[in-house]
């Protein structure tokens, strides 16, 4: 019985240890199929969505932008008077396009359901080099109606004289009526009373008219018995600087080549010059919207990246989202730090591996997942303009908050964040305690840590390793319990089996044995004698 209990001691142990040293084996190999599929998804380092419109944007710039309107979102169209403008060749680029041609100034209106005078109204400024686009064409539609349903706010997206037609001055002085038509209407044109508070206003605008929104901000900020008193300012991938020169024009310039079989890209895919050509190509369009005026480029109105402290202080709260591989990249950090410098509450994203105005592609390139980079910077939007809104209902005075910068690195699998997205935090006063807007790590992504991801999965790795060795050893204990009790058994029926349950005959017998665990049968030397052996029973 002693070397028996041993042996079933040995064998428990065995058992555990082959269980272990298999778990392990199969968590190697788990491991290191996941980092081959990690390094072969590294070449990417954007995650498929981003990677699928990368694609898609090298082979036609015009393609991919988003095309579903948001529910629950309603439109009008608001001809304002003094507005009206004519767009034809060869004098009005757009009118390349036959939506772009012929009587223009229309504007487009968008709110959701339930606004009313009380809502927060934005002006926003569309893009296009100062000479393409409108409310109604190159996705401005789409991206009007989404930015009502985040924001619950009206946006009334403004159709300003292009160039040639226009210039910078007609395109400024566009802006500034617009803001004063839309503090004083509501949705559906509803004429809202002027002895109720003013609801917070807000400019906004996208590239080109990125940066003329901003310069409409300073212009009205520096000039408030003229024009109506703004809540903040929202862009996406502003060109705030006209001279072009920030350092990356040129080293977020394209580039692409092929390395280890496979081709790769980098940079600034929409706009694929060389850094020399594209920098001339940016500045040609600049003196074109300055009128040919070179001291404008360095205007501190004009271009919002070299505004002096005087028009910055005091400036009410921005949220700016640009490309980390952009060339105008720069225009955005050197305007968020000038005005971060003089108190501004300045909320910077920036998204590595994007491209230029990539908010409005945040359906994913008809990849079936939304590209989260887009949705995320759509969705801090909404939490901009609501938490500004809020502050700015509930009293009077300049709105301060922590502000910063903030570089949302994606995981290369594309299903998480290196580090968490920060809450944005405002207050009215320094005895009164931030308010966030409770967002943070949401968007079109799932939120996740990517840091957090690979440590979950090696924690259930373990918790599955942990129950099936517990598993083994429950099932290996009870074996030997049952053998045991099979033991005793014997030796308390009489059965005259020897402790290794074997019945022999000597001296001439035949040995005939008999075993049950291993069911062999031998006959030796001719001998007819028999001998059945006990049961070994598992």
């Amino acid at each position: 019985p002693f070397l028996l209990n041993l042996w079933s001691v040995l064998a428990c142990c065995a058992s555990v240890i082959v269980m272990s040293a298999a778990l392990a084996l199969v968590s190697l190999l788990c491991a290191l199929i996941t980092q081959a599929g990690a390094a072969t998804q590294n070449v990417t380092y954007f995650g498929d969505v981003a990677q699928l419109c990368r694609d898609k944007l090298l082979q036609d710039s015009d393609c991919c932008l988003d095309q579903q309107l948001a529910p629950e979102v309603l439109r009008d169209s608001i001809s304002r008077p003094g507005t009206e403008w004519l767009c034809e060749a060869p004098t009005c680029y757009d009118a390349e396009w036959p939506s772009g041609a012929g009587v223009r100034g229309t504007d487009s209106l968008w709110w959701p359901k339930g606004a009313d005078c009380s809502s927060a109204r934005i002006v926003f400024v569309h893009g296009g080099n100062w000479m393409y686009g409108s409310p109604f064409e190159d996705g401005y539609d789409v991206l009007g109606s989404k930015l009502a349903a985040v924001t619950r706010a009206v946006v009334m997206v403004i159709d300003y004289r292009l160039l040639p037609v226009g210039n910078y001055s007609d395109i400024v002085q566009s802006g500034l009526e617009a803001l004063v038509w839309l503090s004083t209407h509501g949705p559906e044109r509803e004429v809202c009373s002027t002895s109720a508070p003013q609801p917070p206003l807000f400019l906004a605008g996208d590239s080109a008219g990125g940066g003329s929104a901003l310069t409409i901000l300073l212009r009205a900020h520096a000039e408030p018995e003229q024009w109506p008193a703004l809540a903040g300012a929202f862009v996406y991938s502003p060109w705030a600087n006209l001279a072009c020169d920030t350092p990356t024009y040129y080293s977020n310039s394209y580039s692409s080549g092929e390395s280890s079989g496979q081709a790769y890209s980098r940079g600034d895919i929409l706009f694929k010059a060389a850094p020399v050509e594209s920098t001339a190509g940016f500045r040609a369009s600049a003196l074109a919207y300055v009128a040919g005026n070179q001291s404008l480029l360095k205007d501190p109105m004009a271009s919002p990246s070299c505004a002096t402290p005087e028009l910055l202080d005091g400036l009410p709260p921005v949220y700016m989202a640009v490309s980390g591989d952009e060339q105008l990249e720069g225009d955005s950090i050197i305007f968020a730090q000038r005005a971060s410098a003089q108190n501004v509450a300045v909320w910077l994203d920036i998204f590595p591996g994007m491209w230029h105005d990539f908010t409005m592609y945040s359906e994913g390139c008809d990849a079936g997942t939304p590209l989260w980079q887009g949705a995320l910077s759509l969705q801090r939007t909404g939490e901009f303009v609501r938490l500004t809104s809020e502050l700015r209902r509930s009293r009077d005075g300049p709105i301060s908050g922590q502000g910063g910068t903030w570089i949302h690195y994606p995981y290369p699998s594309g299903h998480g964040l290196w580090s968490p997205t920060p809450p944005l935090q405002l207050h009215t006063g320094a005895s009164e305690a931030p308010k966030s807007s409770g967002g943070g790590g949401g968007g079109g992504h799932d939120g996740r840590d990517a840091c957090k991801i690979s440590a979950t999965m090696s924690g259930a790795a373990s918790l599955i390793g942990g129950v099936l060795v517990a598993s083994v050893a429950v099932a290996t204990t009870a074996w030997v319990w049952r053998r045991q009790r099979g033991i005793k058994a014997q030796d308390m029926s009489g059965a005259g089996s020897s402790s290794l349950g074997v019945r022999s005959a000597m001296e001439g017998s035949t040995l005939d044995l008999e075993s049950a665990s291993l069911g062999v049968r031998s006959a030796t030397e001719g001998s007819t004698s028999d001998a059945e052996s006990s049961s070994f029973r598992v």
